[in-house]
């Protein structure tokens, strides 16, 4: 008799899958995220052309996952866009120890 070849029909809703695969990025009010493009000649730079754009604000949370974007101008956008087309914008921070070499520097 062979038994536990796999899963079975009934289970295999079971099976683990990565967190990344069962929640979206949530992103808050104020939030800059970049915007996945919909067309892949953007600029007319085809397959070397960048496949984001922005950074927008996040203008408002229709719902979890779900938000309505604004430019630099402050123009809301009609379209509402998933949190799984859009990435977080990451400010460049200076570090401390670039600052003090500069003010090193303006001394000498």
């Amino acid at each position: 008799m062979v038994s536990n070849l796999g899963p079975t029909p009934s289970t295999a809703s079971t099976i683990w899958q990565p967190p990344f695969l069962k929640q979206h990025l949530r992103f808050a009010l104020d939030d800059l995220v970049f915007c996945k493009t919909d067309d892949d000649t953007i600029y007319g730079l085809g397959k070397f052309g960048s496949d984001w754009e922005g950074p927008f604000r996040i203008a408002k949370v229709v719902k979890p996952g779900v938000y309505q974007l604004e430019d630099n101008l402050g123009i809301t956008s009609d379209r509402l866009w998933s949190s799984s087309d859009l990435r977080k914008f990451h400010k460049k921070k200076k570090h401390v120890h670039d600052m003090n070499i500069c003010n090193e520097l303006r001394m000498a």
